[in-house]
């Protein structure tokens, strides 16, 4: 991981527990956090990934609908290169 950083690539943390993300954003400050909602939104919206478009379906059968929604505006913190 140090010599990823040291070449200056991303770390994207996918953590849906909000204090947890507020903890790890507390000691590393160039980590990008996300949720998994906010995740699969970048990869169908941004990426042009077909399949993400019914993932959050998938994901809220497969957890028998207690996958946390989290808010509309959750934080995506991506700082640029």
């Amino acid at each position: 991981m140090k010599r990823a950083l040291a070449q200056n690539e991303e770390i994207i943390v996918i953590m849906d527990d909000r204090d947890g993300r507020d903890a790890v954003r507390a000691i590393r400050a160039d980590i990008t956090l996300m949720g998994t909602r906010s995740f699969i939104r970048w990869m169908e919206e941004d990426f042009g990934i077909a399949a993400a478009a019914t993932a959050w379906q998938t994901v809220r059968l497969a957890t028998a609908g207690t996958a946390d929604d989290g808010e509309e505006d959750d934080p995506v913190h991506i700082r640029p290169a």
